[in-house]
């Protein structure tokens, strides 16, 4: 099963991202594909995990905003109101976002694929030697004994929009600049890098990814 979560309460957010996943599954709709679940912290008494499908992988994408080398999501009021620091309520951090799967009804032994579908959130600060949030997350999951659970984080600035009809080539995307000044959107499936856990080892296939990036031949378009 499909699942798009917004982990705060904030009306602000929680409308937004209402119409995202709306436009979202008008897609999905429209190509035949069963239609994802969208839920927010609030839902935590409903336990909506409590449906997954145990023979399968379920995934769980994970709305809000972030920095590079950041260890929280920002909620969107926070995010609107310029803050840059942690605040209860306003930004939660990869523990206490543990703990809302939990509390929405996750197991520990759940096939999860979690898509931090943040910006940057695949990106590290080498500046303040800080981790990507998903490799936060990654970390804490395992502490918490979710050995069966996939994490992805994305490089770059990401755009998510309600559907296909706003005229650019993907529901989600990030705009990169090449050498030569030319602007293309990139598909967010190949922004994703999967986070292991170990620092070291998530900032080289970062690294590399953004090695990558100018390659996109097949898959770049050019934004006029």
């Amino acid at each position: 099963m499909d699942f798009v979560l917004y982990p705060f309460l904030d009306d602000r957010g929680v409308f937004k991202y209402l119409e995202l996943a709306s436009g979202w599954n008008n897609t999905r709709a429209g190509k035949g594909k069963s239609l994802a679940c969208y839920i927010y912290a609030g839902d935590a008494p409903d336990k909506p995990f409590r449906h997954f499908q145990s023979s399968q992988v379920n995934t769980v994408s994970i709305l809000g905003h972030c920095n590079k080398g950041s260890s929280y999501l920002r909620s969107q009021q926070s995010f609107d109101d310029g803050e840059l620091h942690e605040e209860g309520g306003k930004t939660i951090s990869a523990r206490q976002l543990v703990n809302l799967l939990r509390d929405l009804g996750a197991k520990d032994n759940d096939f999860m694929r979690i898509k931090c579908l943040n910006c940057h959130s695949g990106e590290h600060d080498s500046d303040f030697e800080e981790v990507s949030f998903a490799t936060s997350l990654k970390n804490e999951l395992l502490k918490a004994s979710f050995v069966n659970t996939q994490v992805f984080g994305y490089v770059g600035a990401l755009t998510l929009i309600p559907n296909k009809d706003e005229k650019v080539p993907h529901h989600k995307f990030a705009i990169h600049t090449a050498n030569n000044g030319a602007k293309y959107a990139i598909r967010g499936k190949h922004l994703r890098v999967e986070a292991t856990g170990n620092p070291d080892e998530d900032a080289n296939i970062t690294n590399n990814l953004f090695e990558r990036i100018g390659n996109f031949i097949e898959t770049d378009i050019a934004m006029t």
